[in-house]
């Protein structure tokens, strides 16, 4: 139990030492994004990953097109950290409606689609989410790069994850990320930049 925690937290500590990378090769000269680590190159998903979004249906990971998506790791029985990134998300969806966002559950055990929808529509009626089943989860989660771990907690568990925010250009691929802290207003000015971009920003 202890070796699997401590090598999730080896995982997560490599996924925001990749995110500091990212940043540093791509943090545009002028400083105007100060939110936001745009990628060197956006990152195609892979098709063959498929997720359950929250009304049932399958889906490959890639489908997730046509516009700018957020997409959030986290889970329903999160008791602090989700409530509060998907309160700050609803207020950037507010600003910018024309964005999608998705909460992408690491506790699929206990978030079935039903579930999903109920948890992030209260936060926002135009909220998505989805999920996947292991192996496919860890699969997902790396092409996010999200970090994640169960863990016990007496007769229950929960599930540790890592909290940056990945954003999705309208063609699917990983474009950039949203790292905390989370500076709502300077979040919005950083995607209009990057939207104002194209979207293979």
């Amino acid at each position: 139990m202890q070796r699997s925690f401590l090598t999730a937290l080896v995982a997560i500590a490599a996924v925001v030492a990749g995110v500091a990378v990212a940043a540093l090769l791509s943090r545009p000269t002028t400083g105007e994004l100060a939110h936001l680590t745009v990628l060197p190159a956006p990152r195609t998903l892979p098709a063959a990953l498929t997720v359950t979004d929250d009304s049932g249906t399958q889906r490959p990971l890639d489908s997730f097109t046509g516009r700018w998506q957020l997409v959030f790791a986290g889970f329903t029985y999160c008791p602090d950290i989700c409530p509060a990134t998907l309160a700050q998300l609803a207020q950037v969806h507010d600003a910018l409606p024309a964005i999608s966002v998705q909460l992408f559950s690491v506790d699929p055990e206990r978030d079935d689609p039903a579930r999903l929808r109920a948890y992030v529509q209260h936060f926002d009626p135009g909220f998505g989410a989805f999920t996947t089943d292991e192996p496919a989860l860890g699969q997902v989660a790396r092409a996010l790069s999200v970090a994640y771990a169960k863990v016990p907690t007496g007769d229950t568990y929960t599930v540790d994850h890592s909290s940056a925010v990945a954003i999705l250009n309208p063609r699917g691929q990983l474009a950039a990320f949203v790292t905390p802290p989370f500076d709502v207003p300077g979040i919005v000015s950083d995607l209009q930049t990057l939207i104002g971009s194209g979207p293979d920003a």
